[in-house]
């Protein structure tokens, strides 16, 4: 029966196994110096850390711009309603007196709705006899004049307004250009007054 020298040899093998487990070691590789695993173990703490505390910084950037800029598009909505104002006082203001009830009444009104706009931090932007800037304006026509420099604003069509340090809407307005020469010929006639000589 020669099963039992098979059996010796397996239990001799699992022994021998074990007995040079310990020494084997990856080839190559050593073992790390403590002190070299401390060092990259502080390194990747540090990086870490790091990278929390950016993230934080960012999430916190994130909602205070939620909460500075959340409520731009409900402002967006009621910016119509203060030009109402606007549009209703400036026809009474032609036909009632100023002490009459109804356009004291909508002044007040108007003036307590600009005072929450402006609390959420809504400001109007400053259009009429100021610079032309295309970054707050919006030119809509062009006026000849030469009563005022050219480039100058000289009628608002539609009030623009800022939202904190953002412009939630720019001011449509109409820009002063200087008038024509009068002996001066439109560019676009000046081929048909040499083709006909």
């Amino acid at each position: 029966m020669r099963t039992r020298p098979s059996g010796d040899s397996e239990e001799q093998k699992d022994a021998a196994s074990h007995k040079e487990a310990p020494e084997q070691q990856p080839q190559g590789e050593e073992r790390e110096d403590p002190t070299e695993q401390l060092r990259a173990l502080k390194d990747r703490y540090l990086r870490l850390a790091a990278e929390f505390d950016n993230y934080r910084k960012r999430t916190q950037r994130e909602k205070d711009e939620l909460l500075k800029y959340g409520t731009e598009q409900i402002l967006l909505q009621l910016l119509p309603f203060d030009e109402i104002f606007e549009n209703i006082i400036g026809t009474l203001e032609q036909g009632r007196a100023e002490d009459d009830p109804i356009r004291r009444g909508l002044e007040i009104l108007k003036e307590e709705f600009s005072r929450l706009l402006a609390s959420l931090g809504l400001t109007r932007i400053e259009a009429v006899h100021q610079q032309f800037d295309p970054r707050l304006h919006e030119a809509v026509a062009t006026v000849e004049t030469s009563e005022v420099p050219e480039g100058t604003i000289v009628e608002e069509q539609r009030p623009g307004y800022r939202f904190h340090d953002r412009i939630l809407r720019p001011a449509a307005v109409k820009v002063a250009r200087p008038p024509h020469a009068s002996n001066e010929v439109p560019p676009e006639d000046a081929g048909q007054g040499e083709s006909g000589a």
